[in-house]
């Protein structure tokens, strides 16, 4: 299937959903995304056309692991702090 993706339609996706969340998708990021979306695409036995709309998808639940992922590394950071200051 990932051979099949149109790259232009694929970016033109990643750029609005970055014009979007105003996040600016690393050229790594972008390239893993997409090759996890073909993957998940296949698996699941969706068309191509499927593959644009999840892509989007995916984009946006990049983004929200990140979130979620840096706000947990910020709380196990202030509990370390909290316990040298504590002691």
């Amino acid at each position: 299937m990932l051979e099949q993706v149109d790259p232009v339609r694929a970016m033109q996706i990643v750029s609005e959903v970055s014009a979007k969340t105003g996040y600016a998708f690393k050229s790594e990021e972008t390239v893993k995304i997409i090759q996890h979306t073909a993957r998940k695409c296949e698996l699941n036995g969706k068309d191509l056309e499927y593959f644009y709309i999840l892509l989007e998808n995916e984009l946006r639940d990049f983004l929200m692991r990140a979130s979620i992922n840096a706000l947990g590394e910020l709380n196990r950071r202030r509990r370390e702090l909290c316990a040298i200051y504590a002691t």
